[in-house]
């Protein structure tokens, strides 16, 4: 439903969205079990997935965004896009040289230098930082450089070797000598494997790479472990921790394409939550949002939907739809709705006591902790709910 939304998302009508959003309801009552005449709203809430409104402004926005108009995001005006590269054999694939794990890292005696490379972001920005060593343990060159606060992980990582290339041509490495440059980035090593174009900055790195050769110094690049007392790798974790506090200039601005995806995303995020926010079901227990890591896959069970919306076998749902003269239970409840079976009905108190001590909760309400704790007891909760809706409709038979 959501291809090339991006394209033709701007140009829908009132009424073409309706249809769209409609045909997304099917879509979640397939998904959910949960009964038709549950709300949308409703729906969306509980399965914590963006109703179909939300999810056209998130692909319009992103594809604005990604054609190189940054305005929406809290950004200065002249900060370029990162360049999306193409999955296409690179021009330089036949030069890329072998690329290998070691762990310890042992490069051979005859290296004539060493460097560690290492990115760290944090709450506080993002930098890199490099050490290189000569043969004899020495410290040659190190540096600490920092990155403005949307920069990625990986582009701090990538720069970080780009940086150790760029000074062992200009200024350490002469011809006939060798260098072994270490790092603890899986997917650099990955990229760096590969025979395709997957970024601009690993292009960069293959381009110095290339330049070093021509030059007549050798040169081996490697994967390691980090934090596991390596020297040299802790030595470049701390540089590059003190990258993010340097007061030195910045001088690659580009925005990776997942820090938009991530700001368009939080956008659509908090615009979802003011409108369900707005949700006035009386009879929907309160769900903690952001618990579904899995859009479409849910594994809760139908009746777990059907307590949590209150739209189920319920008495007291029964009676609104004129499908039952009496809203009261059988214990004496006058109105038997959802939360009386989870919290207090008495024909669900071995069920009820069983749950408690499956999930160790004894002083909460099995509604509060329901919604709450979807994503954690999944496997309990459903438990619990396809046993009290059982309970629920043996007590229908029995009336």
């Amino acid at each position: 439903m959501t291809y090339a939304l991006g394209i033709y998302g701007s140009m829908l009508t009132r009424a073409q969205k309706h249809v769209l959003e409609m045909t997304h309801r099917k879509v979640l009552l397939q998904i959910t079990g949960a009964y038709r005449t549950t709300p949308y709203t409703s729906l969306c809430k509980i399965a914590d997935i963006p109703p179909f409104e939300h999810l056209i402004e998130y692909h319009v926005n992103l594809s604005t965004c990604l054609n190189g108009n940054l305005s929406l995001l809290d950004l200065p005006r002249d900060r370029p896009l990162e360049n999306k590269s193409s999955l296409s054999l690179s021009s330089r694939a036949e030069n890329v040289i072998p690329i290998t794990k070691i762990h310890p890292p042992d490069a051979p005696t005859e290296t004539t230098f060493i460097a560690y490379t290492d990115g760290s972001k944090t709450t506080d920005g993002v930098g890199f930082g490099l050490v290189i060593y000569d043969n004899s343990g020495k410290i040659k060159h190190q540096a600490s450089l920092p990155l403005f606060s949307y920069a990625s992980i990986f582009q701090a990582e990538c720069l970080a070797i780009i940086r150790t290339l760029e000074l062992i041509n200009s200024r350490i490495c002469k011809a006939g000598e060798s260098v072994h440059i270490f790092t603890d980035s899986q997917s650099i090593f990955t990229c760096l494997r590969s025979r395709l174009i997957q970024h601009p900055l690993i292009e960069q790195i293959r381009e110095q790479i290339i330049t070093t050769i021509n030059k007549g110094i050798r040169i081996n690049i490697s994967w390691t472990k980090a934090h596991v007392g390596t020297i040299g790798n802790e030595k470049a974790d701390q540089l590059a921790k003190a990258g993010i506090r340097a007061k030195t200039k910045i001088n690659y601005v580009d925005v990776p394409r997942c820090f938009v995806k991530h700001q368009l995303k939080a956008l659509a995020k908090t615009n979802t939550n003011k409108r369900l926010a707005l949700n006035e079901s009386k009879s929907i227990i309160p769900v903690l949002g952001n618990w579904n890591k899995d859009p479409y896959k849910l594994n809760l069970a139908k009746q777990t939907f059907q307590l949590i919306s209150g739209h189920g076998p319920f008495p007291s749902y029964l009676k609104r739809f004129g499908l039952k003269e009496d809203e009261a239970c059988l214990c004496g409840e006058p109105t038997a709705n959802a939360t009386h079976y989870l919290d207090d009905c008495p024909l669900v108190d071995q069920a009820r006591t069983h749950f408690r001590i499956q999930t160790d909760v004894r002083d909460v309400k099995p509604s509060k902790f329901i919604g709450h704790q979807l994503n954690n007891d999944t496997e309990a909760i459903n438990k619990f709910c396809k046993e009290v809706i059982r309970i629920i409709r043996k007590e229908g038979i029995n009336r």
